[in-house]
């Protein structure tokens, strides 16, 4: 898949430099794969909500946990907005890390589909 900005469409691409063009490789599990080949047009099926489970877990649930460790922090800490800062960034990585550990099941639920 190649995705594009809106830059790389903008007729002032030239002058601007900021169109982005980059190349995307999707695993798909597909149990009829044989009747494809290279250079095939297909259609790549995937679902709104497949879309919004993928922003949550990645971008939500880290959102909430960060916010909510920053709250927690600075309360504990009677205000020591740096402190709570650092902590709440850290709190980042496991909770980045759990989101590691759960790719498989991730992968499953989160799959798309080719139509021919």
């Amino acid at each position: 898949i190649v995705q594009t900005s809106a830059c790389a469409a903008c007729n002032a691409k030239a002058i601007c430099n900021s169109s982005e063009k980059r190349e995307m490789l999707i695993d798909i599990d597909e149990p009829k794969a044989l009747e494809y080949s290279v250079g095939d047009r297909v259609k790549i099926i995937g679902s709104q909500s497949l879309g919004r489970q993928a922003v949550l877990v990645a971008f939500v649930i880290p959102l909430i946990v960060l916010l909510v460790s920053l709250l927690i922090t600075y309360h504990i800490t009677e205000g020591n907005q740096s402190l709570a800062g650092l902590v709440s960034l850290l709190s980042l990585v496991p909770t980045y890390f759990v989101i590691y550990l759960f790719r498989d099941r991730l992968k499953k639920k989160l799959s798309f589909s080719l139509k021919h």
